[in-house]
């Protein structure tokens, strides 16, 4: 089957059998040795690797290739992604698959831990602080970013294993203090609650939302919106 040389540009047609006659089989091998053999001068020949059907093996290119970096033949899908090879060394196929397999495992990843605290949006908690008493609530927006804060703010102290016993958490820390801001968000906060968790070094952030009903009464609405290490000074 072609290719069988270098800027090969033959093509193969399928034809009814009863309209041609068929060829010999061993004739038809032995002409495709005979146009894949070309010895080089240290006695190896190069063209051996078209001797090669990709639609049996259900491969673009063998094994042994010079399209792919060293490694590609020991690896099952024919990407180097089961081996540590130096990124000068890894072609770009190789490198595309990788992000699209780290991104797609990143992805199943988030979903879990996110549907783990799906429960946390009916639970209210109530936490005494310095303007009386709060009703803590979860939401989307907050456990997204509470998600997020386990890779970074808070990571190796906030597990993703501790995101769905965040009521727990948060029902049982100490309130720190509270600080109204002096600017404008997008997401409408305009003030943090802080508390310290119980057992470990992190500080959970409870935001306030501030909105008016149509009867012109002011609502507050307060979720658990972030984990940290620790405070900052203007926090």
């Amino acid at each position: 089957m072609p290719p069988l040389d270098w800027g090969c540009r033959c093509t193969v047609v399928q034809v009814r059998k009863e309209k041609y006659p068929e060829s010999n089989s061993a004739e038809a091998q032995e002409l495709g040795k005979t146009a894949t053999t070309r010895i080089a001068p240290d006695g190896s020949n190069k063209l051996a690797m078209f001797r090669f059907n990709p639609g049996k093996d259900l491969k673009i290119f063998p094994d042994k290739h010079p399209y792919f970096p060293r490694g590609c033949d020991r690896c099952e899908k024919n990407f180097n992604l089961a081996y540590d090879i130096p990124k000068n060394e890894l072609c770009q196929t190789c490198a595309i698959v990788k992000a699209m397999r780290v991104k797609q495992q990143n992805k199943i990843e988030k979903e879990k831990y996110r549907n783990e605290m799906l429960p946390l949006l009916s639970e209210r908690i109530k936490k005494t602080v310095d303007v009386g008493e709060i009703t803590v609530k979860f939401n989307a927006s907050g456990n997204k970013h509470l998600y997020s804060d386990t890779l970074g703010r808070a990571k190796g102290i906030l597990l993703k294993d501790d995101l769905k016993n965040l009521d727990n958490a948060i029902n049982n820390a100490e309130f720190i203090k509270s600080a109204t801001l002096g600017k404008e968000r997008k997401d409408k906060i305009t003030k943090f609650y802080y508390f310290k968790d119980r057992d470990k070094e992190l500080y959970y952030n409870v935001a306030e939302v501030e909105f008016k009903r149509k009867s012109g009464k002011i609502k507050y609405s307060r979720f658990l919106y972030s984990a940290t290490r620790n405070l900052k000074s203007d926090e």
